[in-house]
Parts: C-alpha cells; structure tokens; sequence
C-alpha cells in the first residue's frame, strides 16, 4: 500500500480517530476500507468505532507522514482515553497504553471495571445539527467529536442544542465501514433525543463536566484523594453527622430529586435510585473507602448532584479529612452550649438517643459527656438475670415488636436478640406463632377481597391459601358460593381501530415516497413495518377503519408494477440509456406483465 499520497491530512479539534480514518479513505479515492488497509494486519482494530482502538503503532507508521502525529498524539487527542484516565490507577494506564500500541483489547474493558458497571451497552453514535453546519464553514468538512460519544452526553457543551443519535440496530452490523456524519444513508437513519425542558439544565451541566476531564488529559487522580474531595460535597449538605457518618435518608432524598432532572432510560436507566429512601449503592461506594474501579460517569454524576466540579475533584489538599474522633472533640471544645443543652433535654426527661437526634453527636459521647458532668445516667444491664430474661420471653411470645420489647425491659435491642439465641424452642415457638398469625392475616384478606365481588381466583392470597389451608378454602368458597364474574373488555378496540388506521395511512406514504427502488404495498409489508402482522390476520374483523384504510392503501399486483416501470423509466432516462421491453423489465426486476401494465409497458417504449 502506498502510505505517502502527496498531501497533509490535518486532523480537526476533538475529532475521533474513526472520523479521521473515514476522511482518509475519501480523500485518497479508496472505494472501502478494505481496499484503504488491505495489506495492514489487525486494520480492523483501529477501523472500528471503538473507545480504545488497538493497533496503533502500525497505524503511527501509515498516517503520520501525512498527519504529524504519533501514536501518543493520537490515544492523547483523537480516542476517549483522556476521559476514563483522571480515574485510573497508573498500573492500569500503563497497561491499557500498552494494549492500544501494539496488543488487542482483550480483557481490557473487563479489567476497567467498564463491563461490570453495564453502561458499555448504551454506547451509541452521536452527533451535534450545529456542529455539522460549523464545522463545515470553519474546516470545510463535518466531522465526528469525541465530546459527543461519551455516556450521559445527550446536550452539545458547545451549543447547549440536543444531540442526535443514530439507530442502534441499523448500525451494529456496519462496525467495520467508514462513516462521515453527512452521509445521506447515516443521516436517514438518525433520531433526535428527547429532551424536557427539566432536564435540559442538568444535561448541560453534565455534558459540560464531561468536556472539562476529557479536553484537560489529567493524569491519574488518587482515588483517597478523589474520595475526600467528594465528600466535602455532603458535608456542605449538611450530609454527614458529626460523628463522620453518612446520613443516608437525608443523602437519598436529595439525590432522588436530582434524579428526576435526569432521562430514566438508556444509561441513566443503569444508575438511577431503586427508590427514594434509599441511595444508589455505586453512590455509598464513591463516597466511602475506595475499593475497585468505577466508570467515569457514576464520579461526574455524584460531583454535579454535588455541587462539584472536576476542578473541586482534582484538587490536592494539605489538611485531612476531618475524622469521628477529631470532629467529637471539635464539638467538646468549641460548642460551649453543648453541656447546658445536654443537662436540660436530660433533666427534662428526653432519653440520650432522643438528645443525639437533636444535637447530632453520637449516644456514646453522648454517654462519655453525662458522666463527665456528674449525670446519673441509667447504664443497661450488662448481665441478664433470669428474671428479666423470663421477662423477654414473656413478650416475645406475646407477639410485640423487638424494639418495643427492649424499651419496656430496659435493655438493648441486641440482649433481645441473645435472648432468643439462649431460648432454644423459643425459637420454634415464633416460628409457629408467625406462621399462625400470617395464615389469619390471609384469612382475613381472602374474606374481606371475595366480598367485594372478586372472583376466588383473582384474590391476593388464593395461591398460597390453596398451597398451604386447602381445607379451609374449600369449605369457605363452598359457604360463599359462586360470584358473577365482571367481564371488561381487556382492550378498547374503537380507540385502537382509530390510532391503527392513522398509522395505516402514514406507513402507505412513507412507503411511497421512500427513495430507491420501488416496493409493494401490502397488507403483510404494513404488517412488518408496524410490527402489527399477527393483528392483521387475526383481529382485522375487529378493526373495520383499518380494514377499509388496507384496501385503499395497499395496491393490486398491476398497479406495482406500473409503479415500477415508471421508476425504471425515470432512472433510465437520467442515465442517459437507451431501452427496450427487455432492458425496462430486468432493471425493474418483474415479470411481463399483463393488462393495464402491459399496456403501460408498450407507451413507455414508444415514449423511450
């Protein structure tokens, strides 16, 4: 292959390595890119759209005569590299450098923690309207930006306009071939992303913080230091107790609101809450000891939910982390109300957990303190007398709760725990009585449901009565009787019949203004095309508007075919070709036809 075709390849700001490799192809004439890297082994592993392209050390020696750039410009400036490194460790750097010079990728992804965080399937093909038409005007060609290939982009940082997408489906089996974003065929088969007003601010902000790590090409962060500067975030909040603990609930609900600013499908589907008293757990782990690897986006999530920039999460400082133990003492020694308050909540009645609640230091330094001034303060039992373990028993067989048992014994809830270790049939003994009271409960509830007209089989716990108190259940479904079952109509077939018919008639004109060669309308193409194939041939008497619009819609097999030989005509034409019966025939690909066709046929030749 000749590597030197007399011109200099200029690569433009931000631009994939995928885009520059595509520009390459068309400006040197090549018809594909098998033909542009035919005698380049492994020319596959740097073709593909990939994050972490391999092979380019045999890649330096093609392009860098007529780009300047080595392979180290190339990973720096033109993969998306830069973006994961800021969160690496240096081993992993290396080894991933190592890897895209000269090794496949194999296993790489997996050692990144990419894989197991599950957002490598929603990596999809995006690009920016604006950015076409600027790029145009500056460079002189459009190109693809890696900014607009990363998780959790769906807003331009440049232009603040939503991003468009191109179909997953129609592009996972050209992996291999060289796309420019204004190509007519890409360009049929892209979306624009929905974007609510809501949402749009928080994209931005996070498109925006997605920029920052990928244009700065930071080296390694700490992942203590990282940890640290990450939960300065919550402190701010007022998130962390004074004991150095997360407060979990406060942290959950105010993450669930920042949720709601964000899309709930494709990558976001994969971090948001499970609900909203309860944080993500990718969250705990990025805010306590850092442990494995995370992907870039679960760190700018957190930082923007945060308040932070990549700025805020870089940043090396001297003074440590304020610890449970230094922040007890700050408290001690600086809160000069702290004494007064603790003897008036205790003089008043107010247990220490319920003071720890309001002041926020722990029940334990709580504890320390009271003694310290002189409170008498009730110690629980350290030894459990048998009669208070009689005691524990006695209410635990009376069914109460654990914790209200442990505040009318006067011990911790953990003594009610050894207790029932101690008790070894006390054990059973609660086994029996919760099973008997849940088969009551279900008693009750299977009663109180059929008595509402519910048939027997459609109540809550008829499976497990039936599994588990069959006697039961016969005799009382014998005693109450058969109930009229309430038939509904389990779909509402005027509205469908009405919203089919609608789509009926668009798919017919989308089908005949589709560009290329002709295709018949039919029943069984609107079916596919609609993915309403088995409603067509099971339901249609059903669906009368649907039905009629069908009929005027599809055409008969004449009708197709003068529709393809007028196309046939028209492209000959532009070609410039001469034709016969023969020539129309074959290149609209049909049979000779018969009657109006035919006749249709014979005039299109007189006219050729």
């Amino acid at each position: 292959m000749d590597t030197g075709p007399g011109f200099f390849l200029a690569p433009f700001p931000d631009e994939t390595l995928h885009s520059l490799l595509s520009r390459y192809c068309r400006l040197t004439g090549f018809a594909s890119v098998r033909q542009a890297f035919n005698d380049v082994e492994h020319g596959y592993s740097f073709i593909r759209n990939t994050s972490f392209p391999c092979h380019l050390k045999e890649l330096e020696g093609l392009l860098k005569p007529v780009t300047g750039l080595d392979t180290n410009a190339f990973i720096s400036r033109h993969t998306l590299l830069p973006y994961f490194q800021p969160f690496m460790s240096p081993e992993q750097l290396a080894i991933t450098r190592r890897q895209m010079h000269s090794r496949n990728g194999q296993g790489l992804k997996m050692r990144l923690g990419l894989i197991a965080s599950s957002l490598e399937q929603y990596v999809r093909v995006r690009f920016c309207p604006v950015c076409l038409a600027e790029d145009d005007q500056i460079h002189g060609q459009a190109y693809w930006h890696r900014i607009h290939q990363l998780p959790g982009v769906w807003i331009c940082p440049h232009h603040v306009q939503p991003l468009s997408i191109i179909e997953p489906a129609w592009i996972r089996d050209k992996a291999k071939r060289c796309f420019l974003p204004t190509d007519d065929e890409l360009l049929a088969h892209s979306l624009a992303l929905e974007i609510s007003a809501v949402q749009r601010d928080t994209l931005y902000r996070l498109a925006a913080l997605s920029w920052s790590v990928l244009d700065r090409d930071c080296d390694p962060l700490q992942p203590h230091v990282v940890q640290q500067n990450l939960l300065r975030g919550p402190q701010a909040h007022a998130l962390v107790s004074s004991n150095g603990r997360l407060r979990l609930m406060p942290l959950a609900e105010m993450l669930a609101l920042y949720f709601k600013g964000l899309p709930s499908t494709e990558e976001f589907s994969r971090l948001f809450p499970v609900s909203a008293k309860q944080a993500p757990s990718w969250i705990l782990k990025l805010l306590r000891k850092p442990r494995g690897a995370h992907h870039p986006l679960h760190y700018l999530l957190l930082a923007d939910a945060l308040g932070l920039s990549f700025d805020h999460l870089a940043v090396q400082r001297s003074g440590q982390m304020p610890t449970s133990k230094n922040i007890a003492t700050t408290v001690t020694t600086k809160t000069d109300g702290l004494a007064s308050t603790l003897k008036k909540m205790y003089s008043e009645g107010c247990s220490l957990r319920q003071i720890s609640a309001v002041i926020g230091v722990s029940v334990s330094t709580l504890h320390v303190y009271a003694v310290q001034l002189g409170l008498r303060v009730r110690a629980r039992p350290s030894v459990l007398l048998p009669v208070l373990r009689q005691q524990i028993r006695d209410q635990l067989v009376a069914g109460k709760a654990f914790s209200e048992i442990a505040k009318n014994c006067g011990v911790s809830l953990t003594s009610v725990y050894r207790v029932l270790r101690m008790e070894t049939d006390l054990k059973y003994i609660l086994s029996g009585l919760r099973v008997e009271r849940d088969r009551e409960n279900r008693r009750i509830r299977f009663i109180m449901e059929r008595e509402r007209n519910t048939t027997a089989q459609a109540c809550t716990d008829y499976a497990w009565l039936y599994r588990n108190d069959r006697e039961w259940l016969k005799e009382k479904l014998h005693r109450i009787g058969r109930i009229a079952r309430k038939r509904t109509a389990a779909v509402d077939w005027a509205r469908l019949d009405k919203e089919l018919s609608r789509r009926i008639r668009e798919c017919a004109w989308r089908l005949r203004a589709r560009p290329g060669k002709p295709l018949r309308i039919s029943i069984a193409r609107i079916g596919r095309e609609l993915n309403s194939s088995t409603l067509f041939e099971k339901k249609l008497p059903k669906l009368p508007r649907c039905s009629l619009e069908l009929k005027a819609s599809c055409e008969s097999k004449d009708q197709f075919h003068r529709r393809r030989l007028k196309w046939a005509a028209k492209e000959l034409r532009a070609r410039k070709v001469s034709f016969g019966a023969a020539t129309l025939l074959r290149f609209a690909a049909i049979r000779p036809p018969s009657g109006n066709a035919a006749s249709y046929l014979m005039r299109l030749i007189n006219e050729a």
